[in-house]
């Protein structure tokens, strides 16, 4: 066993806010479990999942092309290459959730390699590539590796599309109905008699049997309430073959999602409110408007950037009042602009946590634990860094961080009562640069000719310059076709934090 400690000499000065009095006193310790160390590094051999990357050469393939990958097996606590696996199980799942391929990886030391070849035959549409360790499955889903890609067929060719000539129609008094052709032959050609239909509304689904009228053809009459947005269609034959198509009701539909910080809004607590805006197809959407309450009083303004993604803060929430965002500040907009906050808590909890340089000010409010101790955990990825523990003065405790003791990645902050009870919790990035390798690549010369042979000088170095051992992996793009693309794709050093590209860091521009 090691043990780590420190006293509170090992905390930052905490800063004096106002109108706060604080008494902390910190431990800093990290979980007991079996270590062994070699190379200055220190394994965990505690029961821990694995974490997996896949690096894929692309987003969008034809299926007369293959799909080349890397997989990455991690541990989960400090993304070391994992050891504890020597196979990875890669599946490649159709837009009908049928799984079309499945390849078993050999890894070593936590690397592999693989390829699907795709297949004139597959359907077009949105594939999963999901992977997994034997060891993972006791972990459950969320430790697989999930990645959504685009498969087209190469040539432009209208295909027969098994679900057409679907209508809205508006029937009056708040009536709609949906009708819609269905043709099982076109991905069943042994299919016959009657048709099972799988309608899904607002996250119900129904299902009904269609017969073929005279026309040799199997229509859908449905009834649809005037609230829903999407609808989603499946066929299925009866020698389980399936298409699935979704529809857009509305194309203006606008989803707006608040995020209270600690995950609810608390009377009488300053709180600030993350918002997201994404349209109809799932992208973000830039918008702007202010905050009013129940009685039309502008509060506050808010604007989003380019993803639809930002953040207001409310000074003193009323568990009487409600609360709206009324979207491009125009005082006659009609209710379908109007997009209410969550309700107001009468009792609760916020823990709010800032970073402002290298600084992470933290501050722990209840509106009912008004003078009694508190427990603050700092931990990331299973492993505890801090507790913090504290006596509320007025329901308030304050106290700050170095963000050079905390790892990059996500870090959870959590609030306990006096019984080790958790009351709110909040999430936040720590970015370490100063742990990322820096990469340098040249070639020899700077025009080449057709397949002509192309030599890479490649640099690995530290934040100190030092050369240090890098397994790459190389993809070769047009940079003003592809560029903005890959810029925007989740790679490596999103999905894993820098403690990783230690050992591992792949080069895809």
């Amino acid at each position: 066993m090691l043990h780590f400690k420190s006293s509170c000499e090992d905390y930052p000065s905490l800063k004096q806010l106002n109108r706060i009095s604080i008494m902390v006193i910190a431990l800093c310790f990290l979980p007991h479990l079996p270590v062994w160390s070699q190379n200055n590094h220190i394994y965990s051999n505690g029961y821990e999942p694995e974490k997996i990357y896949l690096q894929l050469d692309g987003k969008v393939y034809t299926t007369d092309k293959t799909i080349w990958f890397k997989a990455i097996v991690t541990a989960a606590s400090d993304h070391t290459l994992s050891k504890l696996s020597g196979v990875l199980h890669v599946e490649l799942i159709d837009p009908d959730e049928r799984i079309r391929e499945k390849k078993l990886i050999k890894l070593e030391d936590g690397i592999g390699t693989g390829y699907f070849d795709l297949n004139k035959d597959y359907p077009d549409g949105s594939y999963l590539l999901r992977a997994y360790t034997e060891w993972n499955k006791n972990f459950g889903s969320d430790f697989f590796f999930k990645e959504y890609i685009q498969v087209f067929a190469p040539s432009m060719k209208a295909k027969e599309d098994p679900i057409s000539n679907i209508m809205l129609l508006e029937k009056g008094n708040n009536e709609r109905r949906l009708t819609a052709y269905f043709d099982p032959l076109a991905i069943d050609s042994l299919h016959k008699k009657d048709l099972r239909i799988f309608i899904t509304l607002d996250n119900k689904t129904d299902s009904l049997p269609l017969k073929m009228n005279e026309d040799n053809k199997y229509l859908l009459d449905y009834s649809v309430p005037d609230s829903c947005q999407f609808v989603t269609l499946k066929m299925l034959t009866k020698n389980l073959c399936g298409f699935t198509k979704t529809i857009v009701l509305d194309e203006d539909h606008l989803d707006l999602q608040f995020f209270p910080e600690s995950g609810e809004l608390v009377h009488g607590i300053r709180s600030r409110i993350g918002f997201k805006a994404l349209e109809y197809s799932g992208k973000g959407k830039s918008i702007s408007g202010e905050i009013i309450n129940g009685r039309g009083e502008v509060l506050t303004r808010f604007k989003s950037n380019q993803l639809g993604m930002g953040s207001f803060v409310l000074i003193n929430p009323d568990k009487d009042n409600s609360y709206y965002a009324r979207l491009n500040s125009q005082p006659d907009s009609n209710f379908s602009n109007i997009y209410p906050l969550p309700k107001v808590v009468p009792q609760g909890n916020v823990l709010s946590v800032i970073r402002d340089a290298d600084e992470i000010y933290l501050t722990a409010s209840s509106n009912y634990l008004k003078n009694d101790s508190i427990y603050i955990i700092v931990s990331c990825r299973g492993l505890v860094y801090y507790e913090i523990k504290g006596r509320l003065v007025d329901g308030v405790l304050a106290c700050s961080l170095s963000t050079d003791k905390l790892p990059d990645g996500i870090i959870a902050y959590t609030m306990t009562d006096n019984t080790s009870h958790p009351v709110a919790e909040r999430l936040s990035f720590n970015e370490r640069p100063e742990g990322r390798i820096n990469i340098e690549i040249s070639t020899d010369k700077d025009t080449y000719l057709q397949r002509e042979l192309t030599r890479l000088n490649i640099k690995t170095t530290n934040n100190l310059s030092e050369p240090v051992a890098a397994s790459l992996s190389l993809l070769v793009l047009n940079k003003m076709q592809m560029g903005q693309i890959q810029d925007t794709r989740q790679n490596i050093l999103s999905y894993l934090p820098p403690t990783l590209v230690k050992y591992h860091f792949p080069f895809s521009r």
